[in-house]
């Protein structure tokens, strides 16, 4: 990893309604975010809003189900396909 950030960003869920792209540092920082890797600083590849999307049904399920997070996210894997 050179511990670069081409740019510009788009969001890589197929499934996202926002469109979101981000053309500079600033944005990709307000719109992306980033996070702190043991190599270096990266970019967040989903904006924060189709993260957000998968944040609260997940938390939802669990306090409902409280079942396991594995069943979850085999099952959310499979909705984004």
């Amino acid at each position: 990893m050179t511990n670069t950030i081409a740019l510009p960003h788009k969001c890589p869920n197929k499934n996202c309604t926002h469109n979101t792209e981000a053309n500079s540092h600033k944005e990709l920082d307000e719109k992306f975010g980033y996070r702190n890797m043991p190599n270096g600083v990266r970019s967040q590849s989903w904006c924060r809003d189709c993260r957000k999307k998968l944040i609260i049904p997940y938390n939802l399920w669990l306090l409902i189900v409280g079942g396991s997070s594995v069943a979850f996210k085999k099952e959310v894997a499979l909705q984004l396909k």
